[in-house]
């Protein structure tokens, strides 16, 4: 990668090298899971999971940070994007239960961190 890059910077000019490296940055695709399980010997109702798109190095905001997502389960939920962060909501999470959301973002890999959670 590193020889076909550096053929690129001699070919472009700075300013059309960078922009060709931001693109194919911005354009990279990834996969993301994100699992969750129930221990312990309580349900919990009225769970809420914010999961927001992770922040572009290229444009420096979460626009357009996810460009799709999935519940994996088999519990009622709901599941919708709003504002570049996908909410997921159930109405009950049983002890010993699991679920998953699978989201592709653009960029970079969601930050475990940012996730927020209620019960």
């Amino acid at each position: 990668m590193t020889k076909i890059l550096n053929r690129y910077e001699k070919l472009l000019s700075s300013q059309d090298f960078f922009f060709f490296l931001s693109a194919a940055i911005y354009s990279r695709e990834v996969t993301n899971t994100v699992f969750v399980k129930k221990n312990g010997e309580v349900d919990l109702t009225n769970v809420e999971l914010e999961i927001p798109a992770p922040t572009s190095k290229v444009t420096e905001s979460r626009s357009k940070g996810i460009l799709d997502f999935d519940f994996q389960g088999s519990m009622p939920h709901k599941i919708e994007l709003k504002e570049n962060v996908v909410f997921v909501s159930l109405p009950v999470l049983r002890v010993d239960k699991s679920f998953g959301v699978r989201m592709i973002s653009r960029e970079n890999k969601i930050d475990l961190n940012e996730i927020y959670n209620t019960y």
